[in-house]
Formats: structure tokens, C-alpha cells, sequence
């Protein structure tokens, strides 16, 4: 058993610009900002067993208690575009405070940010990282830039992991009739120069559900030729054996 509670407060204050330009094709019909802060408090009680008895599933399950205020600001900016309100960049910085000393640590914890920028319909960067406020140094970050080119969609990526991995990923997906998709993603390792993953994919659409004849060779795991099925309905229930390349957050 495990007792916590808490309270939020968050407010939104927003300006709109009258904006009105084709430079750079970015087709701006006004702008606004919106900006949001927020602030929460949460007290929570330790278990009524040892946390390091309990099995944590994940960064999120927090089993150890204490007292912390969070701290969160968003600014977003919007336009209009065909009568539709279109978001163009979003950025949110956040971090924690505990006020007292939980796993062995006080006052101001990892600063995070996210970021998703589209000035474009075609075109998007999405970029997130952990900074170790009280080590003075990226934890990790994670960056990926996307485009579409017809109806190719290629991106690349980075990824960076202190101590442990500094990466790049790159991708594509193009149709080759209505009913064939093929993609290819790519993962190389800067640090030691060696290409450690790469994947060959061919997708049907079988109406209700989509069948994949992949190809994946793994620095460390050899060649493997996996079949994967998925319904249409629920894309994310299926054999997921295969690593591909990611899709922007803000694209459907």
C-alpha cells in the first residue's frame, strides 16, 4: 500500500499578431502565442514495504516517497491556414524540486525540454532531451527531421546517451503501387564508426490488415527474416519484432 496526493495549478495567456505574409512560404494568416505555466505539488507516503523490494516497471513509477513541486512552461505558436488553426512550433521546458531528499537527492532535478517544430505541412523537427542540473550535462537528446517529397517520406536522426551511444538514424517509406509500401531504416554508430542496424521492409495492404515481410541485420544479433501482421484497427497490437524509423508525434 501506497498513500499520495497533491494539488496543480496552471493558468494560459495568449497574444494574437496581426500577421499577414508568403515569405519564405510559410503562408501566415495572423499568429498567436500562447503561453502556459504550470506548477504542481505531490506529497506521497513511502510503501509499506521496502521500495527496493518492488519491482519498478518503469521511470514513471516513482516508489519512493517525499514531497517535490514540479514546474512546467509551454509556448506554443499557431496559425491559420484554410480556416484551420495550425500549430508551428511547440516548446515545453519542465522540472522537478523535491523537498526532501528522495533517492538521495534535493532541490533541482533533471531539466527536460521537447520540441516540435513544423513550419511546414512537408516538413518537421521534433527534438527532446534530459539536462543533469546538478552534473551540468546532457543526460541524452533526441532529435529527428522529417520530409516529404511526393509521396516519399525520408527522415534522419540522432541520438545521444552520455557514457553509452551517439547515434544517427535514417529512413525512408515510398509507395510502390496502391497496395505495396517499401521502407528502409538505418542506424550507425558515430563513436565507432561501424553501421550496427539495418532494415529492409515490404508492406501489403490486405484491406483489414496489413502483412510485413522484413529483413533486419543487427551488429550484434546477425540476420533475421521475420513476418509481421497487424490490423488496421489496432496498428499497435502484432508481432513488433522489427525496429523501424519513428514518425514525427504530430503527424497522423
Amino acid at each position: 500500500g501506497m498513500f499520495f496526493t497533491g494539488i496543480g495549478m496552471n493558468s494560459k495567456l495568449f497574444r494574437v499578431y496581426d500577421v499577414e505574409t508568403d515569405v519564405l512560404n510559410l503562408d501566415l494568416h495572423k499568429l498567436r502565442h500562447i503561453i502556459t505555466p504550470s506548477v504542481a505539488y505531490r506529497y506521497q507516503a513511502d510503501p509499506v514495504v521496502d521500495p527496493t523490494q518492488l519491482l519498478e516497471l518503469d521511470e514513471t513509477e516513482d516508489l519512493w516517497g517525499g514531497q517535490r513541486l514540479s514546474f512546467a512552461l509551454q509556448n506554443k505558436f499557431q496559425t491559420k491556414r484554410e480556416g484551420q488553426s495550425v500549430d508551428l512550433a511547440t516548446l515545453l521546458l519542465k522540472t522537478d524540486y523535491h523537498l526532501d531528499r528522495i533517492e538521495g537527492s534535493k532541490g533541482f532535478q533533471d531539466f527536460e525540454y521537447d520540441l516540435e517544430f513544423k513550419p511546414y505541412s512537408w516538413w518537421e523537427f521534433d527534438s527532446d532531451g534530459e539536462f543533469d542540473m546538478q552534473g551540468g550535462f546532457f543526460k541524452d537528446i533526441h532529435a529527428d527531421l522529417w520530409g516529404t517529397m511526393g509521396q516519399v517520406r525520408a527522415g534522419v536522426g540522432y541520438l545521444f546517451e552520455k557514457d553509452e551511444e551517439s547515434q544517427i538514424t535514417a529512413g525512408f517509406i515510398t509507395p510502390l503501387n496502391p497496395f505495396w509500401k517499401f521502407s528502409i531504416y538505418e542506424r550507425f554508430d558515430i563513436k565507432t564508426g561501424d553501421l550496427e542496424e539495418q532494415e529492409y521492409r515490404l508492406s501489403r495492404d490486405l484491406h483489414c490488415w496489413f502483412l510485413d515481410f522484413i529483413v533486419n541485420d543487427r551488429e550484434d544479433n546477425g540476420v533475421a527474416f521475420l513476418v509481421a501482421v497487424k490490423l488496421k484497427a489496432f496498428p499497435d497490437i502484432g508481432v513488433n519484432a522489427e525496429h523501424s524509423f519513428a514518425t514525427p508525434r504530430t503527424n497522423d
